[in-house]
């Protein structure tokens, strides 16, 4: 039998694993981009929610260029776009894409244009969510309705009735994932658990099932638990999302660890609870918690939301240093690092801006040697 982290390390690699399997039993999967989709709603239609991910290095293909920019022919969101189009994944009953940053918009229109053209690519069925990019009460009423349509369609989709009893039982079971999750979190700052894994554990409960995640999350704290601490210099990460292990991988082989991250792909995706008994509408209960939830850098709230993020993670943290990675075509990131900079400065922490990188890091020893004489000073 295997152990819980050789689970969550197979469904991690192999992302379309629980996906297939599920729709092989003749069930429905819904693929979503970003966080910011409520993959609880997903669930309560009686369907598996898929975060759909980029793969550094995956070749590109000529339809993508075709109708692409430049601005992402290569890198993550390409990559995304290319597995979708050429039927990488093709299990799908359902996309749904909230309008989050332009980019992702981008993409809806290039998905489009890619159904007219290339019929033959037999896209799935697209659903967006319209987002307010400001935080506001009318700008949650306005979400409210939208997360309204996103029911109705869902339901068109599955068949199932996404009645408020199924949301509730599906809210119920995230908020459990999330609570199990930051108990993983604390063994990390506890020197138990390493960056990698916790990227991992995070990163697979986007592909899983959510109750078959939980167990095994209950398994491996019982188990890291009895873990000796490891010793290696801690370090905090901001900057661009990171669906994979690259810089991960790498910092920790420098003999440095990686204990907490503004990443969307880390932490900052799992720290929030839907708040049911605030809300009794589970409706509501949902899009106070999107969005109102930590703020992102590709949405238009008030920059200074930002640094009051920042300096609320940087005040608890344990690091020694702090590395800001944006991929070079990450031009909110990049703009978030200047806006911000002061505020990581004012942390008094020794900072390494790696701007402008490529979405496959290629000179694994160019990296390394840059990251190693940061972490030697620390």
């Amino acid at each position: 039998m295997q152990k819980p982290m050789e689970t969550f390390k197979e469904n991690y690699e192999q992302r379309n694993l629980a996906a297939q399997n599920w729709h092989a039993r003749g069930r429905k999967v819904i693929g979503y981009m970003c966080n910011a989709v409520p993959e609880e709603m997903i669930m309560a239609a009686g369907a598996l929610p898929v975060r759909i991910t980029g793969r550094p290095g995956a070749p590109v293909d000529t339809m993508v260029r075709y109708v692409g920019s430049t601005a992402y022919s290569e890198g993550f969101m390409a990559t995304m776009l290319n597995d979708l189009v050429t039927r990488k994944i093709d299990y799908l009953d359902g996309l749904v894409l909230p309008e989050t940053r332009h980019t992702e918009v981008t993409q809806y229109g290039h998905l489009e244009m890619i159904r007219e053209l290339w019929p033959e690519t037999n896209l799935p069925p697209i659903h967006k969510i319209d987002e307010p990019q400001s935080w506001s009460h009318s700008g949650v009423e306005y979400y409210y309705k939208q997360l309204g349509r996103f029911r109705e369609k869902l339901q068109e989709w599955t068949g199932y009735a996404v009645s408020d009893r199924r949301l509730r039982d599906a809210i119920e079971l995230c908020n459990e994932s999330r609570s199990l999750l930051k108990e993983v979190q604390k063994l990390r700052v506890a020197g138990k658990v390493t960056g990698t894994e916790m990227l991992t554990i995070i990163g697979s409960s986007w592909f899983m099932d959510k109750d078959e995640h939980n167990m095994l999350l209950r398994m491996f704290l019982r188990e890291a638990e009895e873990r000796p601490a490891k010793p290696a210099k801690p370090l905090y990460l901001d900057g661009s999302p990171l669906d994979n292990l690259q810089l991960y991988s790498l910092i920790e082989e420098c003999g440095a660890v990686v204990v907490d991250e503004d990443n969307c792909w880390g932490m900052r995706s799992v720290e929030e609870q839907v708040d049911l008994d605030r809300f009794s509408d589970p409706l509501e209960a949902l899009a106070q918690r999107y969005h109102y939830r930590h703020p992102c850098p590709y949405l238009v709230y008030p920059l200074t939301a930002r640094c009051e993020y920042c300096t609320q993670k940087l005040n608890g943290t344990t690091a020694k240093g702090i590395l800001f990675y944006a991929d070079e075509n990450d031009a909110a990131q990049h703009w978030d690092y200047a806006y911000k900079k002061e505020t990581l400065e004012a942390s008094g922490l020794p900072i390494l801006p790696l701007l402008h990188e490529e979405y496959q890091i290629r000179d694994r020893d160019a990296m390394k040697a840059t990251l190693s004489a940061f972490i030697e000073r620390l």
